[in-house]
């Protein structure tokens, strides 16, 4: 049910992005387009920027409040020396960063071919500026890109590169550090454990998202144990209860 309603969010976004652009490309006069875009991309980013911090912040003050007990903490001096041993990791690096490069070109190719290429067909000069015909046709047209760049997404989201924590505790009933706050217990059905003791490390991968969070430790196992009673181990119950 979760994933299917961050798909139907993803799609709403999808919408809204048609809809506000061709709205601003159909309505706005031409010499104020470009003004429009721009204040609209700065406010996009504002919150996307934003919400993801203020939900940190708001997990992070329940895990404090509960004045639960710290199990595990680990320094930022340990995650960097396991880091510095880990051979693997400038690898994944270079693999991501690859990927990476080239979803940042891809955009910009499709937004070339839209303005060069589709938009004289599906929008042609003729025209008329400011009419109901000429949003319907512009609306097509963000409609593709977004499309698109939505399919993109959905099948490059599973290649993040892995968000290392550099210095964080886990508490009986979550995991705090600088970066992100997560609050036990998770759901089964979208986290997930990865484990490599060989490098010293154990991750809580998000099915939906594909987002990686990595914990360097000289101690998985113990890291594995706290990880799978505290955060996981409703699941086990709920499941010898079926």
């Amino acid at each position: 049910m979760q994933r299917f309603r961050q798909i139907l969010t993803n799609v709403a976004y999808m919408i809204v992005f048609a809809v506000v652009f061709a709205a601003i490309s159909s309505f706005v006069p031409s010499r104020y387009t470009g003004i429009v875009f721009l204040i609209y991309f700065v406010a996009f980013m504002a919150i996307m920027m934003l919400v993801p911090r203020l939900r940190a912040r708001k997990v992070a003050t329940k895990v404090l409040e509960s004045n639960a007990r710290v199990l595990l903490k680990v320094e930022q001096s340990e995650v960097m020396d396991l880091m510095s041993k880990d051979t693997e990791l400038v690898r994944e690096a270079k693999s991501f960063f690859g990927k990476y490069m080239l979803m940042m070109i891809i955009p910009f190719a499709l937004w070339f071919l839209i303005l060069y290429v589709l938009r004289p067909i599906i929008v042609p000069p003729t025209i008329k500026h400011g009419t109901l015909e000429m949003f319907v046709r512009y609306l097509i047209l963000y409609g593709i890109f977004s499309a698109i760049a939505f399919g993109l997404r959905f099948v490059t989201q599973t290649q993040q590169m892995p968000m290392a924590l550099t210095a964080y505790e886990v508490r009986e009933n979550g995991i705090l550090s600088s970066m992100i706050a997560l609050q036990f217990p998770l759901d089964c059905d979208r986290y997930r454990i990865n484990f490599s003791y060989e490098r010293r490390f154990v991750e809580i991968e998000d099915r939906y998202s594909g987002q990686r969070i990595r914990l360097y430790t000289h101690d998985p196992h113990k890291l594995k144990e706290i990880l799978d009673k505290y955060a996981f181990g409703h699941c086990r119950e709920s499941s010898s209860k079926t």
